[in-house]
């Protein structure tokens, strides 16, 4: 499974890579508990929060919906994350759902 969508909200796990060469979005990759986690490298650093706050706003614009309504909801200091999307309507929301499901 790549994300979970109930009609208010899309949560999907990622996994990030910090410090690394730029800052880019990877592909979906299956992980051992066989579900499919979207790899993300970002520049920042593990500290304070820079390297959540460039996840949130590279999956901003890579998904084009606000950062406001991107919230890491388990795995703060860690690589492995999930990632809630919501606060938007329904019609943004089934289009972000699209965009996921296409990028696997």
């Amino acid at each position: 499974m790549i994300c979970r969508f109930d009609g208010k909200s899309i949560s999907f796990s990622i996994k990030v890579t910090t410090k690394a060469s730029a800052d880019r979005v990877g592909k979906f990759v299956k992980g051992s508990d066989e579900v499919f986690v979207w790899n993300i490298y970002v520049t920042a650093a593990p500290e304070a929060g820079k390297a959540n706050q460039s996840v949130i706003y590279m999956l901003s614009r890579r998904l084009k919906i606000p950062q406001s309504s991107i919230h890491i909801v388990h795995g703060h200091t860690s690589r492995k994350k999930v990632i809630l999307i919501h606060d938007l309507s329904i019609d943004i929301l089934s289009g972000v759902y699209s965009k996921l499901q296409s990028l696997f």
